[in-house]
């Protein structure tokens, strides 16, 4: 995606906004790659027990991306929405920039954010990756978060380049570094799951 020069200075701000600002804030709208996020920390409680045991039922979904596939679209998708648990048991998610790391998904932060509060309490994390236009393809990953402090500023650079120039990525990464303590969640997936609505029928979870 072709980005003018002096984007990595106009974003920095916005962008560490996008990825999930401080859990303190009241509430924020950021705007970036044409999303809107709005963020409410004053909403309602929803108190729900995590003890009650969920009897997953057979549901009929469009059939899976092969191996190849999945690949492809994953190291093509352009965004990924990450879900953590809420200390009330609520669940919270935020659209990021990331990578596909060797089997891994590579998302870079901020240390402050809401998404890494939840993370130090409870590593397991949901991911989904789509695309937004027919035929629809979209992976699901139940993972474990494992937050990463060294060599930030290199590991950011390599999730930004897919979005910019090299040099914007890797003064996009250093300028955050600067200002931030900032840090890079590699989710190790426990399952996945895929669905490609280019293919005909209809498959069976059970």
């Amino acid at each position: 995606m072709p980005v003018d020069g002096g984007i990595a200075s106009r974003a920095l701000l916005t962008f560490a906004a996008f990825e999930g600002g401080a859990a303190t804030q009241e509430s924020q709208q950021c705007h970036i790659l044409g999303f809107e996020r709005h963020c409410l920390s004053n909403s309602p409680k929803l108190i729900r027990s995590t003890k009650q045991k969920v009897e997953m039922k057979p549901y009929p979904q469009k059939p899976p991306l092969t191996q190849d596939e999945l690949m492809t679209f994953l190291n093509e998708a352009p965004i990924a929405r990450l879900s953590s648990m809420n200390p009330d048991g609520t669940i919270h998610m935020t659209a990021a920039y990331f990578r596909y790391d060797g089997g891994n998904i590579l998302i870079g932060t901020q240390d402050m954010t809401h998404k890494i509060s939840n993370i130090k309490n409870n590593p397991n994390v949901t991911v989904l990756i789509d695309n937004q236009e027919y035929p629809f393809r979209g992976v699901l990953i139940y993972g474990v978060a494992v937050l990463e402090y060294e060599d930030v500023i290199a590991k950011r650079t390599s999730i930004f380049e897919r979005y910019m120039p090299t040099a914007d990525a890797r003064a996009m990464a250093s300028d955050l570094s600067e200002r931030f303590t900032c840090v890079v969640i590699r989710i190790k997936p426990n399952r996945m799951t895929s669905y490609d609505y280019s293919k005909s029928g209809i498959i069976s979870t059970e």
